[in-house]
């Protein structure tokens, strides 16, 4: 038996391969430790999306390579950053995405084969939980200028197949999950490579019996749009949040076209447009870079006035980074650090506007919530059908996790709402 830390960073699929990881080694009798100081083999899923988080990261791997234990090096980072990591770290273990699972054959010292192939399906226990995060596919098809992530998880579609999916969700329902993540790099082109769509999945999803609720991942608008009109249909189904993601990253035609992005601002407005006219309750998320190479005044002032108009309910936005080997760290012109700093800030001012105004208008709202988080003391967090996050304080009755809660929203906040249990 071996004592394992596991530690990760960066999206939703990350965390989820880190969990699954982690149930691995607990079935197989390892121990998971909550501090490295005590562990064997410590574990980090990496993320080399941004500059500054790969730098933080490389911090903590500097760290943590002073421990006793050995460091084991995974997610994107050990692909697209593979060569520097040898050099920094001599002799650690690299397992690029989706080859994660061979960590527990390794920790055991089992052969691990020269050439490790993509891994079909969920045929490896997911850990039972009530939110659980279920990957669906691998790579991407689009081409962005300043994406190193295709490097890392591939510039090809590799979809799990409905079979093995719905298995596994099954099973994790049967344990216990009541909220489903499906994640992918853009889960709208699942099934390109196998001949059938994302809303195929979806169909075989919601017949699965029991009482769960399943979260959509991005989507790229471009692919989004080929499948919107059956989308919006099979979202109509009580078990799908009302929630979509749809990154625009820039309200400027030109920068699009410079980020090599394949969808154009018709298309993502055309997408929140129908998504709200079907559905009066819903969630709007958006991503947007500020301050890419060329990017001017006229082109900020095109996103945030896009932003203005469709008011997106959430907004992540970050100021560009270059990324070795990528199109986009060679462009010139690049944005002087205090002007993106200073668009960022605009930005980020507007975003949480829309999303406090919006907010408020849901104050004496009734609805139902699906508890998936406890706070401190008595405190309960959830989401509703649109999965807005709800925050209920001072709760003085046991509710128990993965339950429906009945409430009346009472305050609004920037980023949540605060509710009581009616």
């Amino acid at each position: 038996m071996a004592r394992v830390y596991v530690e990760s960073y960066g999206c939703t699929m990350n965390h989820g391969e880190a969990r699954t990881l982690m149930e691995m080694l607990r079935r197989r009798g390892h121990a998971l430790v909550s501090r490295p100081e005590h562990a064997d083999y410590i574990v980090v899923f990496t993320c080399t999306v941004v500059d500054y988080t790969e730098k933080k990261i490389l911090k903590r791997l500097k760290e943590l390579s002073n421990l006793k234990g050995e460091l084991i090096i995974a997610g994107c980072m050990a692909a697209a950053q593979r060569r520097a990591l040898m050099e920094k770290f001599p002799g650690v273990m690299l397992f690029p995405p989706t080859y994660y699972p061979y960590i527990v054959d390794y920790i055991e010292r089992k052969r691990i084969m020269e050439k490790l192939s993509f891994i079909e399906k969920a045929r490896i226990p997911r850990p039972v939980d009530v939110v659980v995060t279920i990957p669906i596919a691998e790579g991407c098809n689009q081409d962005c200028s300043y994406c190193i992530t295709k490097l890392a998880r591939g510039r090809v579609v590799r979809s799990y197949s409905i079979d093995a999916l719905v298995e596994d969700i099954r099973e994790v329902v049967r344990s216990g999950a009541r909220e489903i993540r499906l994640s992918a790099q853009d889960t709208a082109v699942y099934g390109i490579d196998k001949g059938y769509t994302l809303i195929d999945l979806l169909k075989e999803i919601i017949r699965i019996p029991g009482d769960f609720m399943v979260r959509v991942g991005m989507m790229n608008p471009h692919n989004a749009i080929k499948i919107l009109d059956e989308l919006i249909e099979v979202y109509k189904d009580r078990k799908l949040y009302k929630f979509i993601h749809v990154p625009v990253q820039s309200g400027s035609a030109r920068i699009l076209r410079l980020m090599k992005r394949e969808h154009g601002i018709l298309e993502y407005v055309k997408i929140v447009n129908t998504f709200r006219t079907n559905f009066e309750h819903s969630t709007i998320a958006t991503d947007v870079i500020v301050a890419f190479p060329g990017e001017t005044l006229r082109d900020f002032l095109d996103t945030y006035r896009l932003i203005e108009r469709t008011r997106p309910n959430v907004v992540n936005i970050t100021r560009f980074s270059p990324r070795p080997m990528t199109e986009a760290y060679y462009m010139k012109n690049r944005v002087p650090g205090w002007i993106a700093k200073e668009r960022s800030s605009m930005l980020a001012r507007l975003a949480k506007n829309i999303s406090l105004e919006e907010n408020l208008k849901l104050i004496g709202y009734r609805t139902q919530i699906l508890i998936n988080e406890i706070g401190k003391g008595r405190t309960l967090m959830g989401r509703d059908i649109a999965y807005r996050p709800i925050v209920i304080k001072n709760v003085n009755r046991k509710v128990a996790m993965g339950s429906l809660v009945n409430v009346e929203i009472v305050e609004a906040r920037e980023t949540y709402l605060i509710a009581e249990i009616i």
